[in-house]
């Protein structure tokens, strides 16, 4: 709705911010299209894959960062090189299509990623591959883009290709991070099968989460055993986590569970209590 809205008022004023005549033109509108599918694909793989390697194959951010060089280097040889090379020969045409479906057939590759998989056999191929594709397209696209418009509509074309990969790379994340999350299951608490689930034993081993020890009262009841607080009186170094004070009071046990946790998918990012 309100891309409808921006074209209806760009059509009735008389000095638009986007001149429509600039994104009607069937080459130029082509570009644009290729630009925010080629960005989508780039910002969704790089989120996609930074969760990959660092959740299953055990990498730092520093590693991650560095996995991902041969993505910059294959695209600029891509777009300074082959791109122009074979522009000259096929035209751009030809050329940008070839690039897309060069970059679809990475991302084919680097979905068949699973826990056993290697960054130099699984990781590498389609990485390469969708870089080489994209780099391609980048380059004959914004020329494409921009070219053969006139002096007067220059800034606003070159504005439009920005805008277009800035809009195209949030859409794309947005939408395959919002798809997966809405087809996986959610087993709690939506399953009744999860609702009637017993009490969980309290245990004595695991801290609170605040970091301090609960307080353990007397019970009013003569027959309720004494709690037993050394530990609670002792002040644990920051590298110790305090331990939880072992009391035989029922009342504690029952008001002071031990904390529940948390897991979280690594690629969903959407967390379940264990």
């Amino acid at each position: 709705m309100l891309l409808a809205g921006f074209v209806s008022v760009q059509r009735r004023v008389a000095h638009p911010l986007l001149p429509l005549r600039i994104v009607l033109n069937r080459a130029r509108g082509g570009a644009f299209l290729a630009l925010a599918v080629n960005t989508a694909a780039l910002l969704s793989v790089f989120l996609f894959l930074t969760y990959y390697l660092q959740d299953n194959l055990g990498l730092s951010p520093v590693m991650t960062g560095l996995a991902f060089l041969p993505s910059p280097i294959v695209t600029a040889l891509g777009a300074t090189q082959d791109a122009t090379r074979l522009a000259r020969r096929f035209g751009a045409r030809l050329v940008i299509p070839g690039g897309m479906a060069l970059a679809a057939l990475g991302m084919v590759l680097l979905a068949q990623l699973d826990a056993q998989s290697s960054y130099a056999l699984g990781v590498v191929p389609g990485l390469v591959l969708m870089s080489f594709g994209l780099g391609c397209v980048t380059g004959l696209a914004m020329g494409t883009a921009t070219a053969g418009v006139e002096p007067a509509d220059a800034g606003a074309a070159g504005a439009a290709v920005n805008a277009v990969q800035q809009v195209g790379g949030s859409l794309g994340a947005a939408l395959l991070s919002t798809w997966p999350s809405a087809r996986r299951p959610r087993p709690w608490p939506a399953d009744p099968a999860h609702r009637n689930l017993p009490p969980r034993p309290p245990s004595t081993a695991t801290p609170p989460r605040s970091g301090y020890p609960p307080p353990c009262w007397p019970s009013a009841r003569p027959s309720a055993a004494p709690c037993s607080t050394p530990a609670a009186t002792s002040i644990s170094s920051p590298t110790t986590p305090p331990r939880r004070p072992s009391c035989t009071d029922p009342f504690l046990a029952r008001h002071f569970p031990p904390p529940q946790r948390l897991a979280v998918d690594p690629f969903t990012r959407q967390g379940h209590i264990k």
